[in-house]
């Protein structure tokens, strides 16, 4: 060892130094160091925060980082390499100023500066409550019918969250629409926290996020509503059907005695004539009022009916024409009709004439010889659909 080492310690230490130097100066030639500002923001986190305390207002949003790293970090860095956090830990309530600290995945970038270096922020105790479930209607019930004390299950909720914003909450409440209905119904609804005032909190959580209310809906006894039945008269065109009929309202509300209000369950309208109709028949009309009560409010009502044609299918024949055939050849057909399969409303077939739909070859240009060809279906009625051809090709000779 004392042959290979040298004697002067010294020398070996510059060697390695030297050969450090050229190495380090190789590297920066080959991936240089650059400065700049990393060109995407960096969502901030806010971590250690005190138990019992919740932070207030806003928090902190993104920072701008200035960095130095060689070349090829640069090509590499994505916005995930990136932490950008505040550090709560030890902190009491009240507004503080806080450093924002971030580090990065990649050793070898220097954080050089961030924009904003510190942010206010705000720490305040977490309180919770149970504050009373208030339900309000925002629409009545029905003519002769009355909404009956609500229940809320469960009938209290708590709340959570930041001792400013709980303490303004009053109750939690919850507005629904009763939209006509005649029954009694149970849905679930998320209640809106309000202060005395009435105006809304957000930023409270509130556990649980959702009641059940039972809406209790009776009906008045010197009440009733009944439904309203359509007097039809006449019968609609040949080839025709009635398709529906519809009353709208399609209830009304009498008032009177209870025991002339239980004598029937229904109530008609004035006749609608539907004779020869071959469109939707609308009428407004008039309903009957038994003896002994009186419509609560009277309605305007209306009775539509739905006419359709009915639908069939038939076949007929035709003869085949053959079109444009070139002067001086002659033209046979080895079948001179054919059949065609209809579809339509039952009055219109009744209706088509043998000069209504043709069957036709066309032959233009075509010169001596047997050829197989389509057949072609015009002046179809509308309405009426070809389904089949039978055959749908033809021999044709030419001569």
């Amino acid at each position: 060892m004392r042959n290979i080492l040298p004697k002067n310690p010294g020398t070996l230490i510059l060697a390695f130094a030297l050969a450090a130097a050229v190495w380090a100066i190789a590297n920066a030639e080959q991936n240089p160091e650059v400065t700049g500002t990393f060109p995407s923001s960096i969502s901030v986190e806010v971590a250690g925060t005190p138990q019992n305390l919740v932070l207030y207002g806003a928090g902190p949003d993104k920072v701008n980082v200035k960095i130095r790293a060689p070349q090829d970090s640069w090509s590499r860095l994505r916005s995930s390499a990136f932490r950008a956090y505040v550090d709560l830990s030890g902190l009491g309530p009240g507004l503080m100023d806080v450093e924002v600290k971030i580090e990065c995945s990649d050793g070898r970038v220097r954080i050089l500066e961030k924009d904003p270096a510190r942010v206010s922020l705000r720490l305040e105790p977490i309180r919770e409550r149970s504050i009373p479930v208030r339900i309000r209607a925002l629409d009545e019930a029905p003519v002769g019918f009355t909404m009956l004390m609500t229940r809320a299950t469960p009938s209290q909720v708590t709340i959570r969250g930041a001792a400013p914003l709980a303490d303004l909450v009053s109750e939690a409440y919850v507005e629904l629409r009763l939209e006509g209905s005649k029954v009694t119904f149970s849905k679930t609804y998320r209640p809106v926290l309000r202060d005395v005032q009435g105006k809304e909190i957000v930023g409270v959580d509130l556990s649980p996020a959702a009641v059940q209310v039972e809406v209790p809906i009776e009906q008045l006894r010197n009440f009733k509503t009944v439904s309203i039945k359509a007097v039809i008269t006449g019968t609609v065109a040949p080839g025709y059907w009635m398709s529906g009929v519809v009353v709208q309202p399609p209830t009304v509300s009498f008032g009177g005695d209870p025991q002339i209000l239980d004598s029937f369950g229904y109530v008609e309208t004035t006749p609608v004539d539907v004779s020869a109709a071959v469109t939707e028949v609308l009428r407004s009309v008039s309903i009957d009022i038994p003896a002994g009560t009186a419509l609560e409010k009277k309605p305007e009502v209306f009775v539509k009916v739905s006419v359709q044609p009915i639908p069939g299918g038939q076949i007929v024949r035709r003869p085949v024409v053959l079109l444009n055939v070139s002067k001086g050849i002659t033209a046979t057909l080895s079948l001179s009709a054919v059949d065609l399969r209809l579809a339509g409303p039952v009055a219109d077939l009744q209706r088509l004439r043998p000069t209504d739909i043709s069957a036709s070859i066309e032959v233009t240009g075509l010169l001596t010889g047997t050829y197989t060809l389509p057949i072609q279906v015009t002046s179809v009625p509308t309405g009426t659909t070809v389904l089949e051809v039978t055959p749908e090709r033809v021999s044709v000779s030419l001569r």
